[in-house]
């Protein structure tokens, strides 16, 4: 199993900014590399909630069905998707921090096929690619965020 962890302050409330980042259907608006959403479960997002999203990485289309794997609200979700013989869980937990809230992520990918057993040396190199995707969207999500007034999500 491999990992890799970051955080990041957003000068946004607690509430705002979970809600801002667990609105998968909106994120097409709000992150330069998604370019679509499909969701694939109705209603708010929630443990189980299903989507498949379409990202530029690069220079290519690539297209993962994702689930929402943990979910307690406003302080953390997990997303998953099976992509490359692994399973690739990306957690994102939230905690109020002054007017702020600090936002941590970590990705942790774990081989799910024989195949992907063998090329664990490769792992560190996905998990690496898929951190670097996992920061410019809280980088572009923290950018639309303190664009606007805390009241106007």
């Amino acid at each position: 199993m491999n990992s890799a962890n970051a955080t990041c302050t957003i000068a946004a409330p607690l509430e705002q900014a979970f809600e801002v980042f667990s609105d998968f259907a909106m994120m097409p608006e709000r992150i330069k590399d998604i370019k679509r959403i499909e969701m694939l479960t109705p209603g708010p997002t929630q443990l189980g909630t299903k989507f498949r999203e379409t990202r530029q990485m690069h220079g290519h289309d690539a297209t993962e069905e994702m689930e929402i794997t943990a979910f307690d609200r406003p302080r953390m979700y997990a997303v998953s998707c099976r992509s490359c013989g692994c399973c690739i869980t990306t957690t994102f937990r939230f905690e109020q921090v002054g007017e702020g809230t600090c936002v941590s992520s970590e990705v942790v990918a774990q081989a799910s096929h024989w195949i992907a057993k063998l090329l664990f040396p490769f792992r560190k190199m996905l998990i690496g690619m898929i951190q670097k995707c996992v920061m410019q969207d809280v980088h572009d999500l923290k950018r639309f965020l303190e664009s606007r007034a805390p009241a106007a999500v």
